[in-house]
C-alpha cells in the first residue's frame, strides 16, 4: 500500500535540488512535525532542504513586524534552520549588489525555471499560488527541461501533493477517457458505413442487370409498332 512515506521517499530520492518557501517556513508547529517525520529520509539520502537567499533575506525582514505572530514565527523559523544545519542548506545570494529589494517568490520562481534544464527539483510550499506557478513550467512546450515538482505541507507535517498536480491528473485522465470514446465510436460506426455501401453498389447492380435491358425492350416494342403503323398508312 502506497502511504505518505513512500510518497517522500519517491520524492526525495527522484529530485536533485529541494526548495522550501517562506510560507511553509512561517508555519512552525507544520515545519517541526515535518522535521520530526522527515528528517531522517533527508539524511539517508543524503538531500538537504535549500534555503533561498531571498527566502532568508524575507525571514529577517519578517523579524521586524508590526504583527506579533509574523515577527515571533520569523524569528523561530530562523533558530528552527540553524539549529538543523544537517536538514538545511542556505543559498548565498550570487549577486548582493542588485538585489536591493527581496521579492522571494519571484526569485525563487526564476531560480526554478533556470535551474530546470539540468536538474529536478521539488518545491515545498504551502503557497497555492506559487506551487501552481512553478507546476505550470511543466506546460511550456517552447523550453525543454525537467520536471518541477511540487508538494505541500499538512498539519501533521507530511508533504502532499498539491491540487494542481491533482487537476492536471484529472484533467489527463479526461482526454485519455475521450479519446477511447471517439476512438470506441468510430470502430462502432464503420460497418454502418460499409453496409450503406454495399446496399447502393447492390441497387445500382440491379439497375445495370435488369432495369437497361427493361428499358431497351420497351424502346424497341414502341419502335415495331411505329413502323407498323406507318406502312399500313403507306401502303
Amino acid at each position: 500500500m502506497y502511504n505518505n512515506l513512500d510518497y517522500i521517499e519517491q520524492q526525495i530520492s527522484s529530485n536533485e535540488l529541494i526548495y522550501i518557501d517562506t510560507c511553509s517556513l512561517l508555519d512552525v508547529v507544520r515545519l517541526n512535525n515535518f522535521i520530526d517525520s522527515a528528517k531522517i529520509i533527508f539524511i539517508k539520502n543524503g538531500k538537504k532542504i535549500i534555503v533561498h537567499y531571498s527566502v532568508l533575506e524575507e525571514l529577517y525582514k519578517l523579524r521586524f513586524s508590526a504583527n506579533d505572530k509574523k515577527r515571533n514565527n520569523a524569528s523561530e523559523a530562523l533558530d528552527i534552520i540553524f539549529d538543523n544545519s544537517d536538514l538545511f542548506v542556505i543559498e548565498s545570494n550570487p549577486d548582493t549588489e542588485k538585489d536591493t529589494e527581496c521579492f522571494a517568490d519571484m526569485k525563487l520562481l526564476s531560480t526554478l525555471f533556470e535551474r530546470r534544464r539540468n536538474h529536478k527539483q521539488l518545491l515545498i510550499s504551502n503557497d497555492h499560488a506559487l506551487t501552481s506557478d512553478a507546476f505550470n513550467f511543466n506546460n511550456l512546450a517552447s523550453v525543454s527541461g525537467n520536471r518541477i515538482n511540487v508538494c505541500y505541507l499538512n498539519h501533521f507535517g507530511k508533504m502532499n501533493v498539491c491540487d494542481c498536480v491533482k487537476e492536471k491528473k484529472k484533467e489527463i485522465n479526461s482526454n485519455q477517457t475521450d479519446i477511447q470514446i471517439k476512438a470506441t465510436n468510430t470502430v462502432e460506426q464503420e460497418p454502418k458505413v460499409i453496409v450503406e455501401k454495399e446496399i447502393i453498389k447492390e441497387e445500382t447492380s440491379a439497375l445495370k442487370k435488369y432495369g437497361i435491358p427493361a428499358l431497351t425492350f420497351i424502346f424497341g416494342g414502341l419502335l415495331g409498332g411505329l413502323g407498323t403503323y406507318y406502312l399500313k398508312e403507306n401502303y
